[in-house]
């Protein structure tokens, strides 16, 4: 079972999110920038549903919310 943390993301994949002005959210971290050069890039947010579907949220880093995650994907 997930928990709510305050700690942050630290690799792609599907979470939870939730905030004061969202939540609980199903977003889906990526890497973006100079995804291959670790030191130019950065966990980026994407809203998975609502109005803002499909719309960068904010890079990880600003973001000051509780997270659950990562999600695994189901067993057969």
């Amino acid at each position: 079972m997930l928990t709510w943390t305050d700690e942050k993301p630290t690799k792609p994949g599907w979470y939870w999110y939730e905030d004061e002005d969202y939540g609980p959210v199903p977003v889906y971290v990526e890497w973006t920038g100079f995804v291959d050069v670790p030191a130019a890039r950065q966990l980026s947010v994407t809203m998975a549903c609502g109005d803002d579907f499909d719309q960068p949220l904010d890079e990880v880093a600003n973001l000051t919310g509780q997270w659950a995650g990562p999600l695994n994907m189901p067993k057969d």
